[in-house]
């Protein structure tokens, strides 16, 4: 790790050392990363772990395309209490003190004790600490120790139930990178429902999760000119591991986890589909950015995605897909939930433009 001098002139150079742990949080690290590349006057040291190796071998090789030097380790603070050279910032880029952010949380910890400032992002519609304060599956209490968090919604969409110690500390900049709609591709006849699965989904109860199946399963039967692609999170896998087996041939379980697809990011995907049904999810707020029709199935009101159609029963998804069909579903509640989420444009500029002023300020 390279010495750091702050400031943002043409011989100085700020160094961040930026930590991905899950999977997930390659989307968003790309962006950053290109944005960081543009800049001479900051460089990165790019940890990460072991899992996210192992899982996104293609974000492994992107940035090598790139040129970025990156390692692995499972104790990203271990480099901090060793490096007589420090840092000029961490950028653990998701952080709570839930036990699956533990590495990162350890990583603020020691940069708080060190007096390095430290920084990370929202990461999803619903995140905890921000827009929930307990974790799926637990009734323990969580938040977020970072000294400045990024979020992608306005300020006055801040959430109330977000608590006064991580407001303070919340930075508006919108979603790193963006999808932009494109023009609808022509229609070929064929009506293509795109359903993802939610990573928590041990937050919903025995009853829902088999009563979403027998929806799907129903909707099919009543709308046999419909096909339906499940798309199994790749962190939980819970249609693949413990959903129903001997689907309809119009139902199809999509595997992330085959080389066939791995090609394919979310993105890509989303594009072939006519429509989108998610649990409560931030797929909901990809499918609006890539001007896809979009319902959340939930059993109980879901406030974060009040704008969108809820679907809770066989009425709901029928009348859903036909409105897509006949081409009577409007996008402007998708537009007002848009907008409520996340500001416009790429955050990733506005990232490191309040990351270098606020490191210089601190060193001043």
């Amino acid at each position: 790790m390279s010495k750091v001098t702050f400031g943002c002139g043409a011989s100085e150079e700020l160094e961040v050392l930026l930590f991905l742990d899950q999977p997930g949080e390659a989307q968003f690290a790309s962006p950053i990363i290109r944005e960081a590349l543009n800049r001479p006057h900051i460089g990165l040291d790019v940890v990460l772990s072991r899992r996210l190796v192992r899982a996104r071998p293609d974000f492994c090789r992107e940035l090598t395309f790139l040129g970025v030097s990156w390692r692995e380790a499972a104790d990203p603070a271990r480099a901090l209490r060793r490096d007589e050279a420090l840092p000029g910032a961490v950028f653990p880029l998701v952080v709570s003190t839930h036990e699956a952010h533990s590495a990162a949380q350890g990583l603020v910890t020691t940069a708080r004790k060190l007096g390095i400032p430290s920084f990370c992002i929202q990461h999803g519609v619903d995140n905890i600490g921000i827009t929930t304060t307990t974790g799926p599956g637990s009734g323990s209490v969580y938040s977020i120790d970072a000294d400045f968090v990024f979020v992608w919604f306005p300020a006055d969409a801040v959430p109330d139930i977000c608590p006064d110690n991580v407001r303070s500390r919340l930075v508006h900049v919108g979603r790193p990178a963006s999808f932009s709609a494109e023009p609808p591709s022509a229609d070929n006849g064929v009506m293509m429902v795109g359903v993802f699965e939610n990573l928590h989904w041990d937050v919903y109860d025995r009853a829902f999760r088999y009563e979403f199946q027998s929806l799907l399963r129903r909707a099919s039967a009543a709308l046999p000119n419909v096909h339906f692609v499940v798309k199994s999170h790749p962190g939980g896998r819970w249609f693949l591991e413990h959903g129903e087996r001997d689907w309809p041939a119009q139902v199809r379980i999509f595997d992330p986890g085959l080389d066939t697809w791995r090609a394919y990011d979310m993105p890509a995907f989303m594009r072939g589909l006519s429509a989108v049904i998610t649990t409560p999810s931030t797929i909901a707020l990809d499918a609006v950015m890539l001007g896809k029709p979009v319902a959340v199935a939930t059993a109980d009101h879901a406030p974060l995605f009040a704008e969108l159609p809820q679907l809770r029963d066989l009425e709901d998804w029928v009348d859903f897909i036909q409105s897509v069909q006949s081409r009577r579903f409007e996008l402007a509640g998708s537009r007002r939930f848009a907008d409520r989420s996340m500001i416009a444009g790429d955050a990733s500029p506005r990232i490191w433009d309040f990351i270098v002023e606020s490191v210089t300020k601190s060193a001043a």
